[in-house]
């Protein structure tokens, strides 16, 4: 049985376009979400994608008709916020899905969505690239022709948005949240 080996640099897993930001009286940009935490469950397919569900904790800071989370170049199958189904649809063209709750979202309410997705992103090497280039998204490994001995792997680098390939997120670097990651199938895998 082959072992794929997962690495995930997650040095800037927050950076992964939010919904409205406002303007504080200090005239400091807030965003209109705070995510407190985001859990991760992806299983990794030897096709070269990624299934997932995704968990977002969330508040609002402002009375939410719509949120806008970057997801770039995947399908999204289900999303529900507190375990109720929800309205969504993609922007391709600016790389978000767009959630359309059944009411406006209170603010200071802390609340759960839950996003179910597949990749489709592939993730290529630059030739022009001196250093190859990290691309955006999950790139993967297998042995080639010229490598034969290479191990199967597969891995990401989020900095400084590029997180959105791979999976559904709130686009803001300056904010921090705790985040949890579980690979489905039989990896080795290791984060920093």
């Amino acid at each position: 049985m082959k072992q794929l080996i997962l690495l995930f640099f997650l040095t800037s897993l927050n950076s992964c376009e939010t919904s409205k930001n406002r303007t504080n009286s200090d005239g400091k940009t807030q965003s209109s979400i705070d995510v407190l935490h985001q859990e991760l469950n992806i299983e990794i397919h030897p096709e070269e994608f990624l299934t997932g569900t995704t968990t977002i904790y969330f508040t609002v800071n402002t009375k939410l008709d719509t949120l806008a989370l970057s997801a770039a170049d995947m399908e999204i199958f289900n999303v529900a916020i507190d375990n109720k189904k929800t309205e969504f649809f993609l922007e391709q063209d600016k790389q978000r899905l767009m959630v359309v709750p059944d009411g406006p979202l209170t603010p200071s309410v802390e609340m759960a969505m839950e996003i179910t997705y597949k990749t489709k992103h592939k993730n290529q090497s630059d030739p022009a690239n001196i250093w190859g280039s990290f691309g955006k998204g999950v790139r993967f490994f297998k042995p080639s022709k010229t490598e034969k001995e290479r191990r199967h792997q597969a891995w990401a680098f989020s900095e400084a948005e590029s997180a959105k390939y791979w999976f559904p997120c709130h686009n803001a670097p300056t904010e921090l949240r705790t985040t949890e990651i579980s690979i489905t199938g039989k990896t080795a895998a290791q984060s920093n």
